[in-house]
């Protein structure tokens, strides 16, 4: 489990949150479209299912669980830290989900707008994902290229 880890848990995780967005979609579904980008990305280039039946989520998810799943075979390879990507999962989750909420005077209308705090915590959820993933990644690749730096000048 632990040389798979990011391969086998990113797209649960992405799965199991797109599913839980689809049914809380927040406004016209645009909150399921941007924070499931990597699994709706193809329906800009066919034309899609009816995004009422359940055809359309099945294929966002199987979309966006084997494109999660290939950054997470990357993940492991670098053999990123995976509580430095967890904690930063976490907070950036967090981070994301009250600046959504607070791009409105009130919760009222943030509430109104999207309809519900399922979709802007799913919404906020998937995009941290991306987001730790990269951030994960980057700090893994400046840590190795550091310790190389600092191997060849002693």
């Amino acid at each position: 489990m632990k040389r798979f880890f990011f391969t086998l848990v990113l797209p649960a995780l992405w799965v199991s949150v797109s599913f839980v967005s689809y049914f809380h979609p927040g406004d016209e579904y645009a909150m399921y479209a941007y924070s499931n980008i990597i699994g709706v990305w193809p329906f800009f280039l066919f034309q899609p299912p009816d995004v009422h039946g359940l055809l359309f989520p099945t294929m966002v998810a199987v979309t966006g669980g084997v494109s999660i799943a290939i950054v997470g075979f990357g993940l492991d390879k670098l053999r990123v830290n995976r509580w430095f990507w967890g904690v930063s999962w976490i907070v950036l989750s967090i981070l994301l989900f009250v600046f959504s909420i607070n791009q409105y005077p009130t919760i009222q209308k943030a509430l109104s707008k999207n309809g519900s705090w399922t979709a802007y915590i799913a919404g906020a959820m998937n995009c941290a994902l991306y987001l730790s993933v990269l951030l994960s990644a980057a700090f893994r690749i400046t840590v190795s290229l550091i310790r190389r730096i600092k191997g060849k000048n002693h």
